[in-house]
């Protein structure tokens, strides 16, 4: 395992993992992760650009975003609206 992927894997947290799969109509392809961590504060900002695989048509996609501020969010290069939820860990 490469170590980036460990760190994830080591970081997730267990809610997030209890919470179970995501509905199987959207795959996750490819992953571009950008961090900027911010040493002073404790934290880090980032970018993640995901290729998907829509297996039927859909309305929605839903993410895994445990512990996350998700300011702005695009698909197809145009920017759309979204729902965070906190307690389903969820975008």
């Amino acid at each position: 395992m490469k170590p980036f992927a460990l760190l994830l894997a080591l970081t997730v947290s267990t809610p997030a993992l209890a919470q179970g799969q995501l509905a199987r109509t959207v795959v996750p392809v490819s992953y571009d992760i950008t961090v900027m961590p911010e040493a002073a504060k404790m934290s880090f900002t980032g970018t993640e650009d995901i290729v998907v695989d829509v297996k039927e048509l859909t309305r929605t996609i839903t993410l895994n975003a445990a512990d996350l501020d998700v300011r702005v969010a695009h698909f197809d290069r145009q920017q759309v609206p979204f729902t965070l939820d906190a307690r389903a860990q969820t975008l």
